[in-house]
């Protein structure tokens, strides 16, 4: 799935192999919410890196420049990601927009609550396993060791208060359909 002959990447090894690990994790969770692989990819690698221009996305994924391309365009559209011209370039760069990431769903019942629950739980196990296999690697003097590590410590202190905001919409609209119910 994953392009293993990247040209130039920061991350080597082990520390290589655990980001693939993300990236298919994400891809597998965005087919549950029916996006493509490529998709899922490419925001895959920029919550990851932050910031990549297309012809690193291309090295990364082993997807054409055209394709990154109008995969970009497409998020840029959507106001999930944007582009600024890299510092002392002529290149852009792409980043995510997090403030505008809508993770939530407007089917609200308990049920599809306990489903988001389940799916935040799954996504934060995975990444703990992943940052406890970074710790016990021997690899922290490895490039990228503590830029991968603390992109996934974001990612869990997302998670946790996502699981929390869920929790709390679930208990609100549990407590409505009891009224509801009542009267």
């Amino acid at each position: 799935m994953v392009n293993k002959s990247s040209k130039k990447h920061i991350y080597q090894g082990r520390i290589r192999e655990i980001e693939e690990n993300i990236i298919e994790f994400l891809v597998k969770i965005g087919k549950h919410r029916y996006l493509t692989p490529k998709f899922s990819m490419i925001f895959g690698y920029l919550l990851i890196h932050q910031f990549l221009s297309q012809s690193e996305l291309s090295d990364l994924t082993g997807y054409s420049i055209a394709t990154i391309s109008n995969t970009l365009r497409i998020m840029t559209n959507l106001r999930l990601a944007n582009k600024r011209l890299r510092p002392n370039s002529h290149e852009f760069e792409y980043y995510l927009f997090s403030e505008n990431l809508n993770l939530s769903n407007s089917n609200l019942t308990p049920q599809s609550s306990k489903f988001k629950l389940d799916a935040v739980q799954e996504a934060f196990d995975f990444f703990s396993q992943k940052k406890l296999e970074l710790q016990n690697s021997n690899l922290n003097d490895k490039k990228g060791y503590l830029l991968l590590i603390q992109r996934i410590e974001e990612l869990l202190n997302f998670l946790i208060v996502w699981k929390s905001i869920l929790e709390h919409q679930r208990t609100l609209l549990i407590e409505f359909m009891n009224k509801a119910n009542k009267n």
